[in-house]
């Protein structure tokens, strides 16, 4: 995790720069602690702190090209910068490092931005071309990285985080209605929204350029759902699963060079990537992390046990009790950007602090769920489409309602049914 900031600046990188690249950087100063750096590049500034993975000592940022030409800032790993290197090297480039940073900007200068479609990783990065003039944001398609922007009197400005790009001088700081009402009824900010009016996030899959005072947005990336009466045979389905989910692992896996842990709750999807990464593994036993509650009704501790007796892992539990979330909550809630209504942030941070001691970075199961409709509430969704072909909607409704009333309040399901 890194964190980086800038914004559009005809000052000349002054004092007055300076000191707003430091005000705002330091917002973010807990996403690396590798080292921070600057740079004003012909009417951009940049600033980074680094949490590095790959070439740490020659891949400071912001990084320059070999021509001096274009400028980056960048969070995140391109898992295949190794093939991309080579592919530079074959047309003629002398990359200077081993890093996916300088990847990023030799990529750019030689295919523009269709560059984001040989990249294979997860990344958001602001990049400064001097001989066009343009800034570009850009996310990866699963937006797994952060990026807010916001225009301001001279251009504009970014973030890895809210916070930072709120210490902008001009940056706006008034709530937005629309988008409170967007949380309150899907327990998040959808992009390209945020908090605050007037400042967006880069939607995952996308990239914004900034060019003479006009801001473009641009989709690079989109699923492709294929429907229609063409299905693919299960067998066939399962293996091209298989081979592209043991392909993702191993890439992550072997990107960095570094070791890499598991945060393995015990069910599918984490012992799934545990299992890969076990495998192929060139340092010997995966170091895998679970946690463990105190006085709980819910602990998977005893299944994430269970996994990594199986497979052979450097397995550690963390114990976490009343002490510990009220600790995490003191320290970290007051770093969201944003409302969060999912708790489960507490003691994953808890368990990553953990692994922090023994890794420098971890795998998990998240967002499988999502892939892979795991969450029950999936099934009571499809529970609600059959009724509804078979009955009104205003019947089904009274009907599932009075149902859900007569659950426990404490039964899961009630909430299940009830967001259904």
């Amino acid at each position: 995790m890194c964190g980086f900031v800038g914004f559009t600046d005809r000052d000349g990188g002054g004092d007055a720069s300076r000191a707003t690249a430091g005000r705002m950087l330091a917002a973010v100063a807990h996403r690396g602690t590798d080292g921070s750096g600057w740079c004003h590049h012909r009417g951009v500034t940049l600033a980074h702190c680094a949490l590095t993975f790959v070439d740490p000592e020659r891949a400071r940022q912001p990084f320059l090209s070999a021509s001096g030409r274009t400028a980056v800032v960048f969070n995140g790993e391109i898992y295949n910068h190794a093939e991309l290197r080579r592919e530079l090297r074959a047309s003629g480039a002398c990359p200077r490092t081993g890093s996916d940073t300088e990847v990023l900007v030799e990529l750019y200068e030689r295919h523009g931005m269709g560059m984001l479609e040989r990249l294979r990783g997860m990344y958001a990065f602001a990049l400064h071309d001097a001989r066009t003039g343009a800034t570009v944001l850009a996310r990866d398609p699963m937006g797994k990285k952060p990026l807010y922007w916001t225009r301001t009197a001279q251009g504009v400005a970014f973030a890895s985080e809210l916070a930072a790009l709120l210490r902008h001088p001009d940056a706006p700081r008034t709530p937005d209605p629309r988008a409170v009402a967007d949380y309150l009824v899907l327990q998040a900010f959808p992009a390209p929204g945020s908090a605050v009016a007037g400042v967006h996030k880069v939607r995952p899959g996308c990239y914004v350029r900034h060019e003479r005072g006009t801001v473009t947005e641009v989709e690079h990336w989109r699923p492709v759902l294929r429907g229609g009466a063409a299905r693919t045979p299960v067998r066939a389905a399962e293996a091209r699963f298989t081979a592209l989910f043991r392909s993702a692992v191993e890439r992550r896996v072997r990107s960095t060079g570094r070791p890499l842990g598991v945060l393995l709750s015990g069910g599918l999807d984490s012992s799934a990537v545990a299992a890969v990464a076990q495998e192929v593994s060139p340092q010997g036993p995966v170091p895998t992390f679970s946690a463990s509650f105190a006085d709980a009704d819910f602990d998977e501790s005893a299944h994430a046990l269970l996994v990594a007796r199986h497979l052979g892992t450097e397995h550690h539990v963390v114990r976490i009790g009343g002490r510990e979330l009220a600790e995490v909550v003191e320290s970290e809630y007051g770093r969201a950007d944003e409302p969060l209504a999912d708790p489960s942030l507490l003691p994953t941070r808890i368990v990553c602090r953990a692994a922090r001691r023994r890794v420098r970075g971890a795998l998990t199961g998240d967002g499988a769920d999502e892939l892979l409709l795991g969450y029950r509430f999936f099934q009571a969704e499809r529970a609600m489409e059959a009724l509804l072909r078979v009955m009104p909607a205003h019947r089904v409704e009274a009907l599932v309602g009075a149902a859900v009333r007569r659950l426990p309040q404490r039964r899961r399901c009630r909430t299940w049914w009830s967001r259904a």
